[in-house]
């Protein structure tokens, strides 16, 4: 006994549209062949060889909708995917932020190149100008690979731990969540991160922390625009629309569940002409008329 399954709407109209696909390979194929026979046939030689190409296809379906429900979704865990995902692309520009080494220093540098210049010391590889070699520059790149990756361990569950802030904040009033938040925990991870690698900067330094604002806000701004279509995709796939008919039924639909099935097609005439190859060679080639 063959029991009803649910099916989607984009399980119809997937199937259809494979059918329609292989009934035009179908096709192809024997214009192919037909091609052939055009070539090698003296009399059929005087003709186009034909083809017909499938320009639209209407199908009309009878079935039922049993029901339709919206199914919750877990909307901050959603977001906090995206939040997630996006991290590592607002640590490089933290990172690109300039911040003097104390307040006495008399000029700035990008954090990443604090970093760099610390990890730099601790592996016993001489300061600059001095040229590194390939193993060196590599085993460099990584630690303060490190270094960034350990800010997001310690910041992803910051997020997490405050998701409700996305629904309040990340969704309504990005900027805000910016400023209020994530500009504030990256100060603090920042601080508790780079202060267990050894490293010193002035973190307080007033134009560091308007430059980290900056780049905290245009963060928040892009991810709000990529949680919102996260949560409208996923609220899109959980509605469920469960239809009366059979999935393996679908393969192979039955004549009796359709009102009416419209094609609309071309037939397109080709013909074999000879043109020469890049090597001159002369080869026969089908053309359409």
């Amino acid at each position: 006994m063959t029991s009803t399954s649910k099916v989607s709407f984009s399980d119809i109209v997937a199937t259809l549209l494979r059918s329609i696909t292989i009934a035009r390979i179908k096709s192809d194929i024997f214009s192919s062949k037909a091609s052939v026979e055009y070539l090698h046939d003296a009399n059929l030689q005087n003709y186009p060889v034909p083809r017909v190409e499938i320009r639209e296809a209407d199908v009309d379906m009878k079935f039922t909708v049993i029901e339709t429900a919206d199914k919750a979704i877990d909307a901050d865990r959603v977001m906090h995917e995206v939040v997630v995902a996006a991290v590592p692309g607002y640590l490089e520009g933290v990172m690109a932020v300039a911040v003097k080494a104390s307040q006495s220093s008399p000029s700035a540098l990008p954090l990443g190149e604090h970093v760099r210049a610390a990890v730099r010391t601790q592996l016993g590889y001489p300061p600059p100008p001095a040229e590194l070699d390939d193993v060196q520059e590599q085993a460099l790149s990584q630690a303060v690979a490190a270094v960034r990756d350990h800010m997001a361990t310690r910041l992803v569950p910051i997020m997490w731990e405050n998701r409700y802030l996305y629904s309040e904040r990340l969704v309504d009033r990005p900027q805000y969540f910016g400023v209020g938040s994530v500009k504030p925990w990256t100060r603090e991870v920042a601080g508790e991160v780079l202060s267990s690698h050894g490293i010193t900067v002035w973190l307080d330094d007033p134009d560091f922390l308007r430059a980290l604002e900056r780049v905290a806000i245009d963060w928040s701004v892009a991810t709000h625009e990529a949680v919102l279509r996260a949560v409208a995709l996923a609220e899109a796939e959980f509605f469920d629309l469960d239809l009366a008919v059979k999935r393996d039924q679908l393969e192979y639909v039955p004549e009796h569940v359709m009102s009416s099935v419209k094609l609309s097609f071309v037939v397109e005439n080709y013909e074999w002409t000879t043109t020469q190859d890049k090597q001159g060679n002369l080869v026969r080639k089908l053309t359409r008329k």
